[in-house]
């Protein structure tokens, strides 16, 4: 008959404290990991989130703000260089005013000088448009039918060429003409008709 010790019973049966020790410690190790993680990590967390969240923004807000200084530099650059040219183009039209005043006070000193030297001398002096014409009558100049400067033609011409001669950079344009009274004299064999005489008055 076998028989049971009841001491090794006792040895080999765990107890009711040993068995619900090991839940015990795993659940406050639960509770614990959760508590850390809801009253610290989770704080660090969303602090660390928001910190990211505004560093992002003011990088954004630095960024933009940089755009705006470059915006703000091409348009300086832009509004000088314009600056730049209307000053060159003022510079530019008052030159050409006092060039323009200066070219009309010399016309008009030219217009009084030409009137003084020649004028009424059988030459009538006129200014217009910034140009001054001189007419000569042709009897000044040439007797009829012939080619040779008269003695007072010579004198008018002598004086307008003293003057002329003083000025720089003027175009000077001459045109004549002869009339039209045919040479029935003996310069007839010298020019048959006056255009031949209107061209050797023009040499």
């Amino acid at each position: 008959v076998w028989t049971r010790n009841p001491e090794s019973a006792s040895l080999a049966k765990p107890s009711v404290a040993g068995r619900v020790a090991p839940w015990m410690i795993s659940a406050v190790m639960v509770g614990m990991t959760g508590y850390l993680y809801a009253g610290a990590y989770w704080p660090l967390t969303a602090a660390h989130s928001k910190t990211q969240a505004e560093l992002k923004q003011q990088r954004d807000l630095v960024q933009q703000a940089q755009a705006e200084a470059a915006s703000s530099r091409g348009e300086l650059a832009k509004t000088q260089a314009e600056l730049e040219k209307a000053g060159a183009e003022l510079k530019k039209l008052e030159e050409d005013l006092v060039k323009t005043s200066e070219a009309k006070e010399a016309h008009e000193k030219l217009l009084a000088k030409l009137k003084a030297d020649v004028g009424g001398k059988g030459v009538e002096v006129s200014g217009k448009g910034g140009k001054i014409t001189l007419t000569m009558l042709d009897t000044i100049l040439f007797n009829t039918g012939e080619a040779d400067l008269t003695g007072k033609g010579e004198q008018v011409l002598k004086a307008l060429a003293a003057t002329l001669k003083e000025q720089q950079g003027k175009l000077i344009q001459v045109h004549g003409h002869t009339d039209n009274v045919p040479i029935k004299t003996e310069l007839r064999l010298l020019y048959p008709t006056n255009w031949e005489l209107s061209a050797d008055r023009a040499n």
